[in-house]
């Protein structure tokens, strides 16, 4: 069967028609209705059910949009995941995130169903706020570190409490005078919810950091262009084969630090797995590191098995 990053098509399609229904099951807005109808119109399930090899199976969810349809309601499908970590919102999310549904990046343009969503996550937040949070509580540090705006808002309006914030937002909002976006940043960081459950969501994106790093720890960026240049016309050949199949972004590949905490330079790229696999093999005289700083480790070829195709147990 078909595979696209991993994923055998029948994962795709299941992934992608639960979203949506979920998506609709929330009411949103007639905006986000539309949005989802016109997609539909150009019938993406049954080109992606077609594709019978992976290379016709990349083609169908690039020329479907099925890549980046709900890539704009990621905090959407995140935040309602975050609250139902153990039934249908954490499922939906997590079959999408697995195959890299919100792995693309998100354009400056504003469309209707976006407002909507602003909407929609501010109400969400707010009735999570009210039902678990004690209005009378001090902001905490760590919901104040989560968002700029909510440390101006206590700036310039004096708010030490939970219910103080909330009022000001609201009357902010209702105004006006607030913009939705930074409402719903400073409810969300209010929640907490991302603080406090954002370990409990196991899927990651296909695509990670992995970086190629050149035995030189100084800061002189031509001498690490220098030593990189002895093996980057053959990572751009590996490279550009697994873009092909939609595996590796292309457009981010970057000299300079390639960890987390900048101990190591060399190469860094963004790519899948088996993407970083193909790479160590082309090139076993390089070190490959992920973004951690840790050696990647030769692994054999296997089949990705999620909550949707895994074999029932008899």
């Amino acid at each position: 069967m078909a595979r696209y990053r991993g994923y055998d098509k029948q994962h795709i399609i299941e992934s992608l028609q639960n979203a949506e229904n979920f998506l609709r099951s929330l009411s949103i807005g007639p905006a986000t209705e539309e949005m989802l109808d016109e997609w539909l119109k150009e019938e993406p399930y049954k080109d992606i059910s077609a594709a019978q090899i992976d290379k016709d199976l990349v083609e169908a969810m690039q020329t479907s949009d099925a890549t980046t349809v709900f890539l704009r309601s990621h905090e959407i499908f995140r935040a309602h995941a975050l609250t139902d970590t153990a039934g249908k919102g954490r499922n939906v999310y997590e079959d999408l995130m697995c195959w890299g549904a919100f792995a693309g990046m998100v354009t400056h343009e504003l469309r209707p169903s976006d407002t909507e969503e602003y909407n929609h996550l501010i109400e969400f937040y707010g009735d999570y706020i009210q039902a678990k949070i004690d209005p009378d509580a001090a902001l905490s540090k760590q919901a104040l570190d989560a968002s700029k705006f909510l440390q101006k808002v206590e700036k310039d309006y004096g708010t030490k409490t939970v219910g103080q914030a909330m009022e000001v937002l609201k009357d902010g909002f209702a105004k006006k005078e607030f913009r939705d976006h930074q409402v719903k940043e400073a409810y969300a960081a209010i929640s907490g919810l991302e603080a406090n459950f954002k370990d409990e969501l196991k899927a990651k994106s296909p695509f990670q950091a992995y970086g190629i790093a050149v035995d030189y720890d100084g800061n002189d960026f031509q001498e690490i262009q220098r030593r990189a240049n002895e093996f980057l016309p053959k990572l751009y050949e590996v490279l550009e084969k697994y873009h092909d199949m939609d595996e590796v972004d292309l457009g981010h590949v970057m000299l300079g630090s390639v960890t987390k905490d900048q101990s190591k330079n060399g190469v860094l790229f963004f790519a899948t797995e088996r993407t970083a696999q193909a790479v160590m093999r082309a090139l076993p005289d390089q070190q490959l590191v992920d973004y951690n700083g840790d050696p990647v480790r030769f692994a054999p070829p296997r089949p990705k098995i999620s909550r949707l195709n895994r074999p029932k147990t008899p």
